[in-house]
């Protein structure tokens, strides 16, 4: 199996797995990605957090289910050896957000609008 087809794998069988074993009840956690080694020792889970000040609780709760969803995720992909996870936040959807609503300030006349904490500053 290519190592793309296997980190696509592990990311979609997590987010299965966290949607069914863990809640978020004030958040929306969704994975994004999951990039291994190149040994599969280790898997970086990038995942985004809605509303964002909820980063930190997730990726807590996140950390202290790693090993349970380890087993999990080996019971389902009846692999050997499953990679130790880590948990990334992943900010590309805030930044996406941003960027459209930019663009749609611009497309609609409206740059007078556009103050700096719209880039970001």
């Amino acid at each position: 199996m290519s190592k793309l087809r296997f980190d696509e794998l592990l990311s979609q069988e997590l987010a299965a797995i966290i949607s069914r074993e863990l809640e978020f009840p004030d958040a929306l956690v969704t994975v994004l990605y999951v990039n291994c080694s190149s040994d599969q020792r280790y898997a970086s889970v990038g995942v985004s957090v809605l509303p964002e000040k909820f980063t930190g609780s997730a990726l807590t709760a996140l950390r202290k289910a790693s090993g349970n969803l380890a087993k999990k995720l080996q019971a389902k992909t009846k692999m050997r050896e499953v990679p130790k996870l880590s948990w990334v936040f992943d900010p590309t959807e805030k930044e996406a957000s941003k960027i459209e609503n930019l663009l749609r300030k611009i497309s609609e006349g409206r740059e007078d609008e556009i103050t700096d904490d719209d880039y970001g500053f």
